[in-house]
């Protein structure tokens, strides 16, 4: 529809359709457009994939550092959790301290000193974050379906004191006051009511906060919450949760990350050894904790690169594969239009119309069909951008410039490529409505 209403626009264009080389190119594409709306469709579809394609796949690899710095913004990452209920994997700062301790301890035998060190306390808990009240019900999160799906977020908790410490801040809280800094979500409430009556004011939003590293691996958003009495906020969350599994209480964990100046395989030993003494501190039963974890950024480098570096790959195989389907539309249309315009164009010789004309109506004929289908399909991709976004999202890359710019590039070397196969296509028409065939022949 929007062909043939292009079309009428042209024709009432005087000063265009009443020349030569437009004249005849415009009637023709009026004559057939509706039957002809189908191929430039497809080669939209098919240039729009190849797009997509290009961009996601392109943004991902070229953006794979930025991704591993999101997911492990520390070079070691060290972690234990804690479980009430339990007095020998209970929370409490002499076995804090004997796991800092211990971790130190390492530290020293490699001749580290540990550089942008966060030591921190957090908890965690899925709930439903809807008009001002926090509900974490596991039950009803669960059930969750595509309407409600978007109030669920995942909680964290962060006493106030390693917020200040981490963050290099002063900040003071009265009682029942909040702090909050929120990851793939916005919240506009200025207070979060808890089941229990319990009322937070947000007392402002943050721009950074420790953490984000556990925020990249949530495929749901995600709200920090700081606040002076987190001890009292977990026995909350516990008690509305009930009676289940010690894996989905609210438990204390402590993390203990940094950065360290060595090599690449430096780092990896260290994190081994690191994660070999924690190990032995649970299997011994020393630590007191209920489970840890060990994360080491150059160890994860590889994996990381293997998997973008596979999404890249794909995304190319199966961009080759569209292009060849575009190509061969595009090829054999020509070829199709070009025997039917062949008499047309045999009738214009004969009452006058020159080489030099016929070669000009066909550029202009050409550059009006075929170039319609890259324009829109760049329209596409723009549209196609914010879902683009949240979907590398989840891939922990929120680097838009970079995006735009890899979008800018793929349409740019589409085009190059979109425009050497009408050349070639554009002389096989050529060829057919010219007579060269036949006088070859």
């Amino acid at each position: 529809s929007g062909s043939v209403m292009l079309c009428k626009l042209l024709q009432k264009n005087k000063r265009y359709y009443y020349k030569k080389n437009h004249f005849v190119s415009v009637s023709s594409m009026t004559y057939r457009m509706k039957r002809n709306g189908a191929g430039l469709a497809s080669i939209c579809i098919l240039s729009t994939m190849v797009l997509v394609m290009m961009m996601g796949a392109g943004s991902l690899y070229f953006g794979k550092e930025d991704s591993l710095n999101t997911r492990y913004p520390k070079d070691i990452s060290v972690s234990v959790d804690y479980v009430s209920g339990d007095v020998e994997k209970e929370y409490t700062e002499e076995k804090v301290n004997y796991f800092v301790r211990q971790v130190e301890m390492i530290l020293e035998e490699y001749g580290v000193t540990p550089q942008n060190v966060e030591q921190y306390v957090s908890t965690a808990v899925t709930g439903m974050l809807k008009d001002g009240k926090l509900t974490v019900n596991r039950k009803l999160v669960n059930t969750a379906d595509i309407q409600t799906m978007s109030d669920v977020a995942q909680i964290y908790l962060i006493p106030l004191s390693s917020y200040n410490r981490c963050m290099g801040t002063q900040e003071t809280l009265e009682e029942n006051e909040v702090l909050l800094h929120c990851v793939r979500r916005t919240y506009e409430d200025p207070t979060i009511e808890l089941n229990n009556g319990t009322v937070w004011t947000v007392k402002k939003h943050v721009d950074r906060v420790m953490g984000s590293n556990d925020a990249a691996m949530d495929i749901i958003p995600s709200v920090f919450v700081i606040t002076d009495d987190m001890e009292k906020a977990i026995d909350t969350f516990n008690t509305e949760l009930g009676d289940i599994s010690e894996m989905y209480l609210c438990r204390p964990k402590v993390s203990y990350n940094f950065d360290a100046d060595m090599t690449a395989e430096d780092k990896i030993q260290l994190g081994t050894a690191i994660k070999g003494r924690i190990r032995e501190m649970d299997i011994g039963g020393e630590g007191g904790f209920y489970s840890y974890g060990v994360e080491c950024k150059e160890g994860e480098r590889a994996g990381f690169y293997g998997l973008f570096g596979g999404i890249f790959f794909l995304g190319i195989f199966l961009s080759i594969i569209f292009l060849a389907a575009t190509v061969l539309i595009i090829y054999y249309k020509q070829v199709t239009e070009g025997y039917e315009d062949e008499a047309r164009f045999g009738i214009m010789r004969k009452v006058g119309m020159t080489t030099r004309d016929i070669r000009k109506s066909i550029n202009s004929q050409m550059l009006t069909v075929f170039f319609l289908p890259l324009i829109t399909a760049a329209l596409h991709v723009g549209f196609a951008f914010p879902m683009v976004q949240k979907l590398l999202a989840m891939f922990n890359l929120r680097n838009t410039m970079l995006s735009l710019v890899v979008t800018g590039v793929a349409i740019v070397v589409f085009g190059i490529f979109y425009a050497i196969v009408y050349r070639i296509t554009s002389n096989s028409y050529y060829s057919i409505v010219s007579g060269r065939k036949e006088q070859r022949g």
